[in-house]
């Protein structure tokens, strides 16, 4: 039987969030950070730069995971210090 997510939270441990993590997941409406500082999304591990975004909207930040962001890294930055 599939598991369907509605809502998750990231909790500040983690750091890295990997392309396609939440591929496929339509049902998924709410995704709250709990730090929304630092994050960036990359289109690679090893890409120079990235997008900085506010991640404070938990229903835009599903929308950008499962969305138009779904197949990028999403990391914060001070894993890249």
């Amino acid at each position: 039987m599939p598991i369907t997510l509605y809502r998750v939270t990231i909790p500040d441990s983690v750091t890295l969030i990997c392309n396609q993590a939440f591929y496929g997941c339509s049902n998924l409406k709410s995704v709250t950070f709990t730090n929304t500082t630092g994050w960036a999304v990359f289109t690679s591990l090893t890409a120079a730069s990235g997008t900085y975004f506010n991640l404070t909207n938990a229903e835009d930040n599903a929308a950008k995971l499962t969305g138009t962001y779904c197949d990028y890294f999403w990391i914060r930055s001070n894993t890249l210090m």
